[in-house]
């Protein structure tokens, strides 16, 4: 069942909280169309998904000017891919409207354990960091999407040299990169960034190297 009036999924028979990724009562759908929201799950794969990485190996291999720093780029961008879609982007989720993060802010407010003051200054302070990790996450949904497409196509199409789809890649790190340091000037807070050796750092000065 939706609760119009919270817009909040729930179990008609324990009353308890559902999911809303799987979500089918028709006035949440209306509710999801109307307000703009998304029902892809953050993480989720897009179709066909990465190829196996001894796959895009072997087809390095197939090319006569294919070189070790080749084969050594590629697999850093494999890995810091795979890092992304599955360490990272579960961190910025695309939430759409915050109603269930800012919940029990208002339920303090209105049992009056708050004051308007005080529930204005951090119903801000959660809508701030809500844009920011939204902004964040469509950027690493961009990068993780685009450089997956990129070697799907690489995989499969012989006419797209190992070359010609490693300056692809660059592209869009450098493009994630461009945005990573928009948002960082816009909400005045760190943002992530991709290096050129393909090492992806945290806001919080956490580093992750994806080769050792």
């Amino acid at each position: 069942m939706f609760c119009v009036v919270c817009n909040t999924l729930f179990d008609w028979v324990t009353l308890r909280q559902v999911n809303q990724s799987s979500g089918h009562n028709p006035h949440f759908l209306e509710w999801v169309r109307r307000t703009g929201g998304s029902r892809r799950d953050v993480g989720d794969v897009i179709c066909g998904g990465m190829p196996d990485l001894r796959l895009l190996t072997l087809r390095v291999h197939q090319e006569d000017m294919a070189v070790r720093a080749d084969i050594d780029e590629l697999n850093h961008i494999y890995y810091c891919i795979q890092h992304v879609h599955h360490y990272e982007r579960p961190g910025y989720p695309l939430v759409w409207s915050d109603d269930e993060t800012s919940k029990s802010l208002r339920v303090k407010w209105l049992l009056g354990d708050t004051t308007t003051e005080e529930f204005k200054s951090a119903r801000q302070r959660m809508e701030k960091r809500s844009q920011l990790n939204r902004e964040i996450g469509l950027v690493l949904e961009m990068f993780v999407n685009a450089c997956t497409d990129i070697f799907q196509r690489f995989a499969a199409d012989l006419q797209f040299t190992v070359t010609y789809s490693l300056g692809e890649c660059r592209n869009v790190r450098d493009m994630a990169n461009l945005q990573f340091a928009t948002i960082e000037k816009d909400y005045g807070n760190m943002a992530p960034n991709i290096s050129v050796g393909w090492i992806f750092k945290r806001k919080h000065h956490y580093n992750f190297s994806p080769i050792q």
